[in-house]
């Protein structure tokens, strides 16, 4: 459900679907006027940690947009905002008990205004081993709804707070709650604090959040090089994969490798064996993981390849259209059965990846404590711009809800091209019509949520992050609607206009590039940048000029320099590959000693996407030339280098 926001004149004025009347009418409740406030925060003072931390946030932004400080107290008395399930909220019909998991009402009646939701209590989590935090959610609808706060990326940088001399609220019934109760948000550079406080506000998790923002918590990482110790394997190589007649250990210097013999009864149950062992040693988790370790290397026994198929699916040509989804199937269900016999109430998490993407041609029943993940790598690295993988998207989900209904999340990054070439810092467009097809197919097929890659790079991607985030929460949002809004905020519509035209024609470039190529690169390749973003820098540096030039706030400029940045980055390292001609004639020329400079300067900015090593190591080292020679396109391994 989207709102307009309007900042008109000296009140604000709110329309949304849901309102009855605009904030105007004559039975509006003022919450503020001319900085004053007559209204209280209330909230029980043996509330949730999640609804004292929601007063706090309310009272912050309504003092930043109206200059009204409004004081928490712990007791009701009129006019309030009441916060939380409480007896004055249920005095006034209002309770937890009529909204769903993670949901919300907001009731404006009898000069009050009542926030209300599923909250945990303080050391308690969902039966899906997550948090409800319904009345912060609630809180954060009513700051975005009514006083028009919107979180374009992390810190105060992009906090966009419209000023009033009047809030006005009027009588209305507002519930909410979200589509997926699996929301991850990840690598979005969460060595900064403030990436954790912008996805608890945008209703998502990420790394670095002290408790999960959703109320489901999957478990579901590459886990079988962490089952075993050497010890075990080397008592029972028969527990090896297969190779080339010889049972296979892991690599010393990488036991990602390792694969198993996943037929062989023993190791089933040993691998079962350890999955209790490590239920009992963290009762407090309801989800464990069987993913296999990334890559190839599969066992090449009789048994375990008697289990494989021929594959007809599009996408299965990455991998020479031959499927091992029977053989991995069966060893989730084997295992399953075995963890089951002790703890019924856990779920096991496994993937559906890679070699194993595809449903077996035979259908085979998913045991019930099993729930699966769909990670399907074809679809990775914006291939999606492809016809033909967009109109498979849609078949997969639904077919994988068939085999395992009410138990299916989604893992991707198919608006992402992960790879070491990122750190030249070209920027990346939204992805919309990717985004469009994705999210909405997820919630028709009753997909639990997803595990869907952020970018780190906040200078070209926030309005990436933004957009996803709102569609974890809010599968049919109108996504046009807030590539719109994101950039009319960020930079003031004025130079938010030659900014939408810059990350259009990225979309165009590299949408008619990936359906040109007619791979599965998932990576972001030297060849993707040399057709996509170093034939448009010239016309890149000239839009960004334009906003530039047209940028009302000192608060829209920083935002604007931020993709600046990325672009001083990336014309260094096109200049140092030798793509360039005449360089020194751009704004975003520098020498290789203001080069260094630069980089040293902005070694941990939030903007730019940060080398893993930019903790112990100058920002020089790692911003080295990576574009010096052009790779040929292929078939790739399976792993991705998560």
């Amino acid at each position: 459900m989207n709102k307009a926001r309007v900042n008109c004149g000296a009140t604000i004025l709110v329309v949304g679907v849901a309102c009855a009347w605009l904030a105007t009418s004559a039975d509006a409740v003022t919450v503020a006027e001319n900085g004053k406030s007559g209204f209280v925060i209330y909230h029980r003072p043996e509330a949730p940690a999640s609804v004292r931390e929601a007063a706090v946030e309310l009272r912050r932004l309504l003092k930043k947009s109206t200059g009204a400080d409004l004081p928490i107290v712990h007791e009701p008395r009129s006019p309030m905002i009441c916060l939380g399930d409480n007896p004055s909220a249920r005095a006034a019909g209002v309770n937890a008990t009529a909204v769903a998991e993670e949901g919300f009402q907001i009731e404006v009646r009898d000069d009050n205004i009542f926030i209300v939701g599923r909250d945990t209590a303080d050391g308690t989590q969902t039966p899906g081993g997550g948090a409800s935090n319904g009345t912060w959610f609630g809180t954060m609808e009513f700051l975005e709804r009514f006083v028009g706060v919107r979180w374009l990326m992390p810190g105060d940088v992009g906090e966009d707070v419209p000023q009033c001399d009047t809030l006005r609220i009027p009588p209305t019934t507002i519930r909410g709650a979200p589509d997926f109760g699996y929301r991850w948000l990840p690598y979005l550079n969460h060595t900064h604090k403030t990436v954790s406080e912008w996805a608890r506000r945008m209703r998502v998790s990420t790394q670095g959040l002290s408790r999960p923002n959703c109320a489901l918590a999957l478990h579901h990482g590459h886990c079988w090089e962490s089952i075993f110790d050497a010890e075990t394997l080397a008592a029972h190589p028969e527990f090896l994969a297969l190779a080339k007649g010889v049972r296979r250990p892991p690599s010393k210097s990488d036991a990602r490798t390792l694969k198993l013999c996943t037929t062989n009864p023993e190791l089933v149950r040993a691998f079962a064996a350890r999955v209790c062992a490590l239920i009992e040693k963290n009762p407090e988790k309801q989800h464990f993981s069987l993913s296999p370790s990334d890559g190839d290397g599969w066992c090449e026994c009789a048994n375990c390849r008697a289990l494989d198929e021929q594959c007809d699916w599009p996408g299965s040509r990455m991998y020479g259209g031959v499927s091992l989804t029977r053989r991995i199937l069966t060893f989730y269900n084997a295992v399953a059965r075995l963890v089951r016999e002790k703890h019924p109430n856990k779920q096991l998490c496994g993937y559906i990846y890679a070699r194993y993407t595809y449903p077996p041609n035979e259908p085979i029943a998913v045991e019930p404590n099993v729930t699966l993940v769909l990670a399907p790598r074809a679809y990775y690295g914006c291939t999606l711009y492809r016809e033909e993988l967009r109109q498979e998207f849609p078949k997969l989900i639904a077919a994988w809800t068939e085999r395992a209904p009410g138990r299916l999340a989604y893992y991707g990054l198919p608006t992402k091209l992960i790879g070491h070439a990122g750190y030249c810092c070209a920027p990346l467009p939204v992805g919309v019509p990717i985004l469009k097809t994705i999210f909405p197919t997820l919630k028709q097929h009753g997909v639990l949520g997803g595990y869907y890659y952020g970018i780190e790079s906040w200078g070209t991607a926030a309005a990436h992050n933004y957009i996803v985030a709102k569609l974890l929460w809010n599968a049919a949002a109108d996504v046009d609607a807030l590539f719109e809004e994101w950039f009319d905020c960020a930079y003031g519509p004025a130079a938010a206009a030659p900014m939408k035209r810059l990350y259009r024609r990225l979309e165009e470039k590299l949408a008619a590039y990936k359906r040109q190529t007619g791979d599965f690169q998932w990576r972001f390749a030297t060849e993707t940048v040399f057709a996509v973003q170093t034939p448009l820098f010239d016309e890149m540096e000239s839009l960004y000029g334009e906003a530039l030039s047209k940028v009302a706030t000192p608060m829209q400029r920083e935002r604007l320099e931020m993709f600046g940045d990325n672009l001083i980055v990336f014309h260094y390292h096109l200049r140092k590959a030798g793509r360039l001609t005449e360089p020194a004639r751009s704004r975003f020329y520098r020498n290789d000693e203001e080069f260094r400079k630069f980089a040293e300067a902005k070694r941990a900015s939030l903007a730019l996407l940060q080398s893993p090593k930019a903790g112990a190591q100058n920002m020089e080292e790692f911003l080295r030339p990576k574009l010096t020679a052009s790779r040929s396109a292929g078939r790739f391994s399976e792993s991705d280098g998560r």
